[in-house]
């Protein structure tokens, strides 16, 4: 009898043990991943279709035990650094010449950073990488007093120009503050109403094309001390979004594109007037609330990006939406609620990324549901259960419930697949639009099975709409390759 009880409490924490272990197996990470650096290393992850990696970039020096100096590429199976990376970078850390912006333009890979020097080379805070090596940006961008701290923090693909921004006073021979534009051979000035002297120059921190215009994020005033930290740029004149964003901590840190609309985040608060807390939509030429955005003003939410249809926020806080759904430093929106994932961090997350079909997160964090993590994880799954909130609409807007839509490949060369499940549509077609917004390509749909032909269409990231009507049906992100 007390073998049989002793069986049978063996097999109870057999299943417990068990059960703890895949509990944990939520987010894992094989490697030691960026080290410990610094909470909030890791600035920036960028999935490049054309070379099929995912570069990531920050003040870290070393990844899973490799000297990268602040820049290395993920191809679905290792880490790999770029080049020997940032200089200056010290025994555990880069400090704030590591890389914080990455863009694709013309053929290159291009790299921003604060500093006058990288890779040996001086390159003053901008860099292009054909894959072999590392070119400067003619004389690329200074400071009036020569000071080594100046560079991109953000860049981005305007209008056939690579853009940036960052703390700088002059590119090439040109000066401008803290935005320039590159045209494959010499910078220019690019004009704008947010310098005041004797004030200091604007904080302009975030970039994002959206429908075939630059926008434009941080901390900045259209007039002395009138902050609007928001505008948007048609190439010649600038203009206020959506009656700026307000109050002390009125400023944007993050752009995100998801489902045809403008997402903001940043530390700008309900309370000093704005829609929502840390997270807000542009519809029309208003700002809104995403579903309730954070309840607590305390809260940050410091990125987000579009990965398997939905939309995910990272950052410090325990619950999102109106009805304060548990949440711990991450969640996702897929237009119409908030979900949880259920994991505990002990820190914060500060960035999210991915390689195709896999979720990467970067931050401050040690341990994730109390196993050891330290600072880089990938979504497992495990035995995760999500959990969602309320259900909010637009008004106008009519959602179709939830139907059966396969779209596949995907990454995909030549022809994509689109089949309806248990729908019998009557008036649907997909749109396929590049990163920009421009139509490339629209077809309509049958009932069953249907095939896009995409053969003549170049390789690269785009993003898909089927709709029946004015009703949206399914939206997701379409990786073309050769």
């Amino acid at each position: 009898m007390k073998n049989i009880i002793h069986i049978h409490i063996f097999i109870a924490f057999l299943y417990l043990f068990s059960a703890s272990v895949v509990q944990g197996q939520n987010w894992q990470w094989d490697g030691t991943g960026p080290g410990n650096a610094a909470a909030a290393n890791m600035k920036g992850f960028y999935y490049d279709s054309v070379t099929n990696n995912t570069f990531m970039a920050g003040w870290f020096k070393y990844f899973d035990g490799i000297m990268v100096n602040g820049l290395c590429r993920y191809d679905g199976e290792t880490v790999h650094p770029v080049g020997t990376g940032a200089d200056n970078c010290g025994n555990i850390g880069c400090s704030s010449s590591g890389v914080g912006a990455i863009q694709r333009y013309n053929g290159k890979m291009y790299f921003g950073f604060v500093h006058n020097s990288f890779s040996g080379l001086e390159a003053n805070g901008i860099v292009a990488w054909d894959g072999l090596s590392f070119s400067p940006l003619g004389e690329g961008l200074r400071n009036l007093n020569g000071d080594p701290w100046a560079g991109a923090t953000e860049i981005a693909v305007f209008q056939g120009d690579l853009y940036a921004s960052g703390p700088f006073e002059l590119a090439g021979s040109d000066t401008t503050y803290n935005i320039a534009r590159w045209d494959g051979e010499q910078w220019h000035k690019v004009g704008h109403p947010f310098y005041h002297p004797p004030l200091p120059p604007p904080g302009l921190w975030a970039l994002k094309v959206f429908e075939g215009k630059l926008y434009v994020g941080g901390k900045f005033a259209d007039t002395p001390g009138h902050y609007v930290n928001v505008a948007r740029y048609d190439g010649e004149t600038w203009e206020t979004v959506g009656g700026g964003i307000k109050g002390a901590w009125g400023s944007i840190d993050f752009f995100e594109v998801y489902k045809g609309e403008l997402y903001i985040c940043g530390p700008f608060r309900e309370t000093e007037g704005n829609a929502g807390n840390k997270i807000m939509k542009l519809v029309g030429d208003e700002w809104v609330d995403v579903g309730g955005s954070v309840p607590n003003p305390l809260y940050k939410v410091q990125h987000m990006t579009e990965f398997d249809d939905k939309l995910y926020a990272v950052g410090i806080f325990n619950e999102v939406g109106s009805d304060n759904l548990p949440a711990n430093n991450i969640a996702t929106w897929d237009g119409q609620q908030w979900c949880g994932l259920g994991s505990q961090f002990d820190n914060i997350v500060t960035r999210v990324g991915y390689w195709q079909d896999k979720l990467f997160i970067a931050g401050g964090f040690k341990t994730i549901d109390n196993d050891s993590i330290n600072e880089f994880a990938e979504w497992k799954g495990g035995d995760f259960v999500d959990t969602c909130g309320m259900v909010f609409t637009s008004a106008g807007m009519e959602i179709k419930p939830e139907i059966q839509i396969k779209v596949y490949p995907n990454p995909v060369q030549e022809r994509i697949n689109i089949v309806f499940g248990d729908y019998f549509p009557k008036n649907a077609s997909v749109s396929l639009y590049d990163t920009f917004g421009q139509i490339h390509m629209k077809q309509n749909l049958q009932t069953g099975w249907n095939i896009l032909h995409l053969e003549g269409l170049q390789a690269g990231l785009y993003f898909y709409e089927i709709r029946e009507g004015d009703v949206l049906l399914k939206s997701g992100k379409l990786v073309k390759v050769e």
